[in-house]
């Protein structure tokens, strides 16, 4: 996975936060104001700071994380 900052990564991105012990999957939605940007954890809304540092996920590997169903 491709480390980068939230800042980054486009809208419809998937990525994971480095930081966390359990992997999340979560969904660039867009930019919130100057500092947050809003993204998708299943269907709830959560904000995260510009500079999070997180891992890019790409299409296999979105795939695999989601048992291999695809969802969009």
């Amino acid at each position: 996975m491709e480390e980068l900052k939230l800042s980054e990564l486009s809208s419809g991105t998937w990525f994971t936060v480095d930081a966390q012990k359990i992997k999340n999957s979560y969904k660039v939605i867009g930019k919130f104001d100057k500092n947050l940007i809003e993204v998708l954890l299943n269907k709830d809304s959560v904000l995260f700071f510009n500079d999070t540092k997180v891992s890019k996920i790409k299409g296999m590997q979105l795939y695999l994380l989601q048992g291999g169903r695809c969802w969009d």
